[in-house]
């Protein structure tokens, strides 16, 4: 569509004056209803001003007109969910999802795919859909990596056909993936959990060995069913048990209540009988017939509940009727049942009803909280964070209008009572804030006292101290607000301060604040420090790439060049991933997380910086960032990849640049030892079967307290789930290029993977190295890559030969002394 662009538009734009902005686009916009640029600006100005009432007309019409849809989609979505109208939120996800697809925007689609996964999972049709739409563009991984995001949503909910038609999708797409193996052996035995013959049946069908899964689920799905001790039912003969499969024969003996010891093929009982799972309750009337017959007079509740799970947990009351009427309770005693089963259900804690017209019948796996069980929550936590935590999200999730003014007045006696407890100011701190938090959501409740202020705001550097040791943004905010009124001649100082510190969680309200009140100069004085001092500053320098390269911020500079910045991180998260790796563990810790902070900046919107400043350099320029990137210690291999290959394509000829040696001496595939593939393999099974999952749990438990704007227990557990899938997605990339080599048949004839090489230098000092691959690398032990740059240089080198080093941390030349094999024993897995 023709966008026509008023320059006037952008001079006001430029001046920051959205009044006039928002004032000149209606009056376009009243001679010309569908000018996309005005509607652009329109809409612009509006969230500038903080007129959101009004933005999703503006953005309904601008995805009518088809202008980019994919982004005023998503942002309508986002403001629904904040409404919690929940299915229209659903509809214009989808929408978005749809045309971020056409657009093959990867980053954007696994966004909202999983907001959709967490929002509305119910639809797997549309979703597979979608995953043939991504395979067909050529992105069969892609496909198959969205498909096994579907999984947990799923699993949680024991849905253990769909898990399988999932898995089934997504192995046709990927059939290399080693975890989809895993995955589908994982459901197999959930959807067939007490199935006596199961692991025979998975073994002879070759489910363990690494043929193909596909044909290896469908031949075990085949037995599975009709394996010894299973149930199944014929409509004329009643519910059977199996007496014996013949797995080689293919032929299966059953009892039936009116036909014993039938025996049929595998094939024909596929046909005429429908499979019961062990825990339907049909199975249950057959095995334990006296049982089931008590609790239909005694415990019609736990009758429901059964039938309940053999229904997913949800069903409705023409689907129990289903289950129940005609096989274990008479037909003819089916209403007066059902009335008396009703009412005691109704007073079940386990079980609840949703919907208005057509009811379902809902099985909890624990009893629903009440405001008691709200109280027993807090008076569990063990630490006062873990209690803040809670009250929080009381505070957060609950309508006022719904607040128990009761129990928020026992959280603040209790609070009181554990503020003269402890001694550690910055925890007192955190308690008397939260007490505000109550205050002001209870009038009624008392507040802690003013003179409390006087004895925390002791003075400027120790009260900032404290301010850092807050763990909630909302406290370190309102903290920094009496630090600006109680100390007004040192506000810029403790505001950069804030700024700079990686403990600060107010960073982007600060700056939009100093912006507000035009202190733009402070943010450019700090953001020329931080590039002065990368390495004292790692977090803050990242913020503010991020602000120079990608949030295209005016009033910021550092001075700097961007692709010296991009240079400048790469070399800062080498750094930081090395020095982490040679202090205590404390300090590591900060370090890793300041690491991941720059990586996150490096490959946000999928590199979208290093696209950015690659038609703007030259080959000298592409040279130095290739060898920045290329062995970084700080990016994960999947990282060096996508960056390097970038350089490359923009820069064909490249590589015969290079000075380290000829391409034919360096080995190129990425080799490791066996222990260090299996550790990997091992960590991506434990995300996919156990941390994801969980982290899923989290996140359903946290949108079930209401409103997800403030909830920082949601958008943590969102956060982790993002981490994982990430961290997954690159312990897949990495175990398809690892080669995990037997350093048994290593041959120490020259300097390689898998040898020791003892080396000396100009003066005669020797050292021996062990040479592995990246994921066995230890320096402080004297065990590199043969990726390292001083590694590379005598890689093919034999005894005798002489090597001329010339690195920025090492110079000189050495000499290859003695070739020896690396015991073997050594990186053997253990057994």
């Amino acid at each position: 569509m023709e966008v026509h662009v008023n320059p006037r538009i952008n001079e006001l734009r430029e001046a920051g004056d959205w009044p006039g902005v928002e004032q000149l686009s209606l009056d376009i916009l009243n001679r010309t209803p569908d000018d996309v640029f005005a509607l652009r600006a329109l809409s612009q100005a509006l969230e500038q001003q903080s007129k959101t009432d009004e933005l999703p007309k503006i953005w309904r019409k601008l995805a009518d007109l088809e202008d980019r849809p994919g982004p005023v989609e998503k942002a309508l979505a986002a403001h629904y969910l904040q409404q919690e109208k929940k299915e229209s939120a659903v509809q214009w996800y989808r929408r978005a999802l749809e045309s971020f697809v056409r657009a093959r925007d990867d980053s954007q689609i696994e966004e909202i795919w999983l907001e959709l996964c967490e929002l509305d999972p119910s639809d797997l049709e549309w979703f597979l859909s979608i995953s043939d739409r991504v395979a067909g563009s050529r992105r069969k991984e892609q496909a198959s990596i969205l498909l096994q995001m579907l999984i947990p949503y799923y699993e949680k909910n024991e849905q253990w056909e769909d898990v399988l038609t999932i898995l089934r999708r997504a192995a046709a797409l990927t059939p290399q993936d080693i975890g989809i193996r895993d995955s589908v052996i994982k459901a197999l035995r959930a959807r067939h959990a007490g199935a006596v013959a199961l692991e025979h049946v998975l073994d002879h069908c070759g489910m363990r060995q690494t043929g193909s899964i596909l044909e290896s689920l469908k031949q075990a799905e085949r037995f599975i069913p009709y394996s010894d001790g299973e149930a199944c039912y014929h409509p004329d003969w009643g519910v059977g048990l199996v007496k014996k499969l013949d797995l080689f024969s293919e032929r299966v003996t059953i009892d039936f209540e009116r036909k014993k010891n039938h025996e049929i093929t595998v094939d024909l009982a596929q046909e005429i009988l429908e499979p019961l799972h062990h825990r339907d309750i049909r199975a249950a009337w057959v095995r334990e017939p006296e049982r089931v017959s008590r609790l239909v007079e005694e415990d019609p509740a736990e009758i429901v509940r059964m039938a309940l799970i053999r229904c997913g947990r949800k069903a409705t009351a023409g689907e129990l009727k289903q289950r129940l009427c005609g096989s274990v309770i008479p037909e003819k005693k089916w209403s007066r049942w059902w009335a008396n089963a009703t009412a005691v259900v109704k007073k079940d804690p386990f079980i609840s009803l949703s919907g208005s017209t057509s009811k379902a019948y809902i099985l909890r796996k624990e009893p629903r909280s009440t405001e008691e069980e709200w109280m027993e929550s807090f008076e569990k936590k063990r630490n006062p964070i873990e209690k803040i935590d809670l009250v929080l999200s009381y505070l957060r999730n609950t309508k006022p209008s719904n607040y128990s003014v009761e129990l928020l007045r026992r959280f603040s006696l209790m609070f009181f009572a554990l503020a003269k407890e402890r001694r550690n100011p910055a925890i007192r701190l955190e308690i008397y804030l939260t007490l505000e938090d109550l205050n002001r959501s209870e009038p009624s409740i008392d507040g802690p006292a003013e003179s409390m202020w006087d004895e925390i705001l002791a003075g400027p550097a120790e009260s900032v101290d404290l301010l850092l040791q807050l763990a909630y943004p909302d406290h370190q905010w309102r903290m920094w607000e009496r630090l600006r009124e109680r100390y007004p001649d040192a506000w810029s100082e403790i505001c950069g301060t804030l700024i700079l510190s990686h403990q600060s969680l107010i960073r982007d309200r600060l700056t939009e604040w100093l912006r507000a009140e035009r202190h733009e100069a402070i943010l450019s004085d700090l953001a020329k420090k931080v590039a002065l001092e990368p390495r004292e500053y790692p977090e803050a320098f990242a913020w503010f790439s991020d602000q120079v390269l990608l949030g295209n911020r005016q009033d910021v500079s550092m001075g700097i060049d961007a692709p010296v910045l991009f240079e400048r991180l790469l070399m800062l998260v080498d750094f930081l991933n090395d020095r982490a790796k040679r202090v205590e563990k404390t300090e590591a810790a900060i370090l890793r997380a300041s690491a991941a902070q720059v990586r996150n900046v490096l490959k946000k919107d999928d590199f979208a910086i290093l696209d950015k400043i690659l038609p703007n350099i030259d080959r000298s320029v592409a040279l130095s960032l290739y060898k920045r990137a290329n062995l970084n210690s700080g990016l994960d291999v999947g990282a060096r990849e996508k960056i390097t290959r970038r350089i490359l394509a923009r820069f064909p000829g490249l590589l015969g640049s290079l000075e380290t040696g000829s391409d034919a001496d360096r080995p190129t595939e990425f080799l490791c030892t066996y222990p260090a593939y299996e550790a990997h393999r091992k960590r991506l099974q434990q995300i996919i079967e156990q941390e994801l999952p969980r982290v899923t749990d989290q996140i359903e438990e946290a949108r079930k307290h209401g409103d997800l704007s403030e909830n920082a227990e949601y958008h943590a557990a969102k956060d982790k789930q993002k981490t994982l899938y990430g961290e997954a997605a690159d312990l897949r990339d990495q175990l398809q290029l690892a080669r995990p080599t037997d350093l048994s048949r290593i041959v120490p004839d020259e300097v390689k993977f898998g040898v020791k090489v003892r080396i000396t230098n100009s003066e005669g000092e020797g050292k021996v190295y062990t040479v592995l691959g990246p994921w066995e690398s230890i320096p402080e032990q004297d065990i590199l890559s043969y990726q390292a740059p001083f590694m590379r240089a005598f890689l093919g080198k034999k005894t005798g030969d002489i090597v001329e080093i010339d690195l920025p941390n090492r110079k000189g030349i050495f000499t290859v002394q003695e070739i020896e094999p690396i015991p073997a024993e050594l990186y053997l897995p253990a057994n």
